[in-house]
């Protein structure tokens, strides 16, 4: 666990934010800023390590189901029944999903990376 203690501190972590290291995780933080009381302290923690800590899996399991739903509409629509589902439709669509699931996963990471920056940011402010 890593400490923020100073303004200088808190603007290292806001410039390795843009740093994006695929092999290594957000560390976790903790703030003991003398400047701020203990509830400030706390509250900041423990939004720097939410942040850190998101995964994209609510934003991938949306755009899955999203990107599934939209497909079986457009089926049902074109076809009238799914009567004749075959194993291309059936492979399509899986196809489809996996790639709308990592693309969610991926935009989800983006903004959750994004969320954290804009509060350090505000934070140095």
């Amino acid at each position: 666990m890593k400490l923020i203690k100073t303004n200088a501190d808190l603007h290292y972590l806001h410039v390795r934010l843009y740093k994006y290291d695929v092999y290594r995780r957000l560390e976790n933080y903790k703030t003991v800023m003398p400047q701020w009381n203990a509830d400030e302290n706390k509250k900041t923690t423990e939004t720097i390590n939410k942040y850190g800590k998101k995964c994209g899996c609510a934003s991938g399991k949306f755009a899955t189901a999203f990107v599934l739903f939209s497909y079986a509409l457009k089926y049902y629509k074109i076809h009238g029944s799914f009567a004749n589902v075959g194993w291309y439709q059936l492979i399509f669509a899986t196809i489809l999903c996996l790639c709308a699931a990592i693309a969610g996963k991926l935009l989800g990471l983006i903004y959750a990376r994004w969320q954290l920056i804009k509060y350090v940011h505000k934070l140095i402010s």
